[in-house]
């Protein structure tokens, strides 16, 4: 209502008077004129970059902790200081005529200023070192716009005003969209500290209350999609990788530290843990008597999956034999110090979906993965977990061939590397000690350890708690009534020997001996011995002593030896 006039009384520079000319030709002598060039791509580049400024800045600074409320301060000082400052250069250039040197000035200066911006953004300053920051690009930024359009149109007159003009304005805006477009597309995924502090995800909200992540739990990854489908909420939320640090830790054990992430846990889970999570963690092979652990682990600097074959082998020098004489009243310790050695048999690229056979040096074509429960089911996890863990324990006696069929709650795969060597791996389950009074005493012995047994050395044994233990009927050459004993602590070979093969029970403490207070625990118990060639095998008897929850002794009566065991610490 204010407005009276078409044309200000003088006009604001020499350019603006009127020159009729078609505009065609008008665009064609904007374009001639190398200093307009030069103005058209600087005064877009200064304009999209405030534009694009005003249209990220909470996605740039809510990463680093900064809520709604600290970015709306920023916009106000950020807009408020631009006005202010396009006032005061605006009046200099007017007064002075000095478009060229103001306009350099400034163009150099909020180059300075975006830098100092950022710094102060990732390095989390004060909040108020961040409204300064965004004051002081405003204040530079924003007086480029109307200095810029009159110097471009003292360039390039006696071409109409609206035309110069107009062709700037496009050129910022043009710029601007692209600077929108293409800047989130060198967004980082957010190391775990910042998923800590961003406040990205905290103001989401889909007619429901604000979502808290530390109570949102899923049973599997289908689980998670379909939730991602619901609502463009809940597809954010499923996307949070703080989600699919608690899938890759509750189902594959995987909790690497900060500071060797160099992925998304969302990228970790989708590429390399659904494929080959189920290779990871402990295996027990069926080599001919021997058997062995192997141990598959994650590497997370590189993506790769190691499988490594555990060997053990004694430490002390000079040691003719790893029995002790049954007249001593303790076994030394000192006998027995396990080395474990481990040697690489396969290694898996997650990226390149290469297997490499370490023995054959020569690649894999696949290592054959079967299951015969619930053959239409994908899984998610660690392949011991994919049977109920009263089952588990009960894969370590499987010792089948590939000739043989697979049994009906089975779980293996193969590693072929020649026509001549096919080796068999079922899922270890490795029982974890309790030392809860709740629980029975014997529970604290549960997991890996190993024992000498004479020349054949060092082996590996599986120690767990077992329920309604069937006693053998004979017993010493002697047959006993059957017994079903409610506890007992089973002992199962890993790596076996000709005599009594992998998977095969070593021994087991069944009732508890009664001795002086101040005396170690003691079991009575049964062992087993047989010819080479797992021929003619039968129980002993024998005494198990409980020496600490980390070392024990076997008393084989007819043998007339004790033999010493630890529990294995790689």
């Amino acid at each position: 209502l204010g407005i009276r006039s078409a044309q200000p009384p003088t006009p604001s520079c020499q350019a603006v008077v009127y020159v009729q000319q078609p505009f065609s030709l008008a665009l064609l002598r904007l374009f001639r004129s190398k200093s307009y060039v030069v103005l058209f791509i600087g005064c877009g580049l200064a304009i999209g970059c405030f534009n694009t400024l005003s249209t990220l800045v909470q996605q740039m600074m809510c990463p680093f902790g900064y809520d709604n409320v600290t970015v709306g301060f920023c916009l106000g000082w950020f807009i408020g200081a631009g006005s202010l400052g396009s006032l005061v250069f605006g009046y200099f250039a007017d007064k002075t005529g000095k478009l060229e040197e103001i306009s350099k000035i400034l163009y150099a200066t909020s180059s300075i200023a975006y830098i100092l911006l950022v710094l102060f953004i990732i390095n989390q300053v004060w909040k108020y070192f961040i409204y300064f920051a965004f004051a002081f690009v405003g204040f530079v930024s924003l007086p480029l716009s109307p200095i810029s359009m009159d110097l471009s149109l003292e360039c390039v007159y006696p071409i109409p005003e609206a035309t110069a003009t107009g062709i700037s304005v496009m050129s910022s805006q043009i710029i601007g969209i692209l600077m929108v477009v293409i800047f989130p597309k060198f967004a980082r995924p957010l190391n775990a500290h910042q998923m800590l502090i961003e406040t990205c995800s905290k103001d989401l909200k889909d007619d429901i209350a604000i979502l808290d992540y530390s109570t949102i739990q899923f049973d599997s990854p289908k689980d998670l999609a379909s939730f991602s489908r619901v609502s463009r909420l809940f597809l954010s939320v499923s996307r949070d990788d703080r989600i699919w640090q608690r899938l890759c830790y509750r189902l594959y054990n995987i909790k690497p530290s900060l500071n060797g992430m160099k992925q998304s846990f969302y990228d970790l889970f989708t590429k390399t843990l659904v494929p080959y999570g189920r290779y990871l963690g402990y295996w027990k092979s069926n080599e001919r008597y021997f058997g062995g652990l192997t141990d598959v682990t994650l590497n997370i600097l590189d993506g790769t999956i190691t499988g490594e074959k555990l060997s053990v082998m004694n430490a002390s020098n000079n040691i003719a034999q790893y029995y002790f004489d049954d007249e001593d009243e303790e076994a030394n310790e000192s006998f027995l110090k396990p080395v474990f050695i481990r040697s690489k048999l396969f290694t898996i690229d997650s990226l390149s979906h290469q297997i490499y056979c370490h023995q054959y040096n020569q690649a894999h074509h696949e290592l054959s993965w079967i299951k015969t429960f619930n053959k239409n089911q994908q899984y998610f996890g660690l392949s011991q977990e994919a049977l109920p863990s009263n089952e588990r324990s009960l894969l370590i006696t499987h010792d089948h061939d590939l000739t043989e069929i697979p049994g009906e709650r089975d779980i293996y795969f193969t590693r072929h590397c020649s026509d001549d060597s096919t080796i068999i791996y079922h899922p270890l389950s490795i029982p974890q000690s309790t030392t809860d009074a709740s629980n029975h005493s014997l529970s604290r012995l549960n997991g890996l350890w190993i024992g000498s047994y004479g020349g054949h050395g060092l082996e590996l044994l599986h120690l767990e708690l077992c329920h309604d233990f069937t006693c053998p009927t004979t017993v010493d050459g002697m047959l006993t009534d059957a017994e079903i004993v409610p506890d007992a602590l089973i002992a199962r070979k890993i790596s076996g020997d000709p005599n009594v093969p992998h998977g095969k029970i070593t021994f087991a403490a069944i009732h508890p001996l009664e001795g002086e207070s101040d005396s170690p625990l003691c079991y009575e118990g049964i062992g087993q011995i047989a010819h080479t060639g797992y021929v003619n095998p039968q129980f002993i008897r024998t005494k198990v002593t409980i020496l600490s929850n980390d070392m024990l002794t076997v008393t084989w009566y007819a043998l007339h030896h004790t033999s010493l065991f630890k529990r294995c610490i790689f």
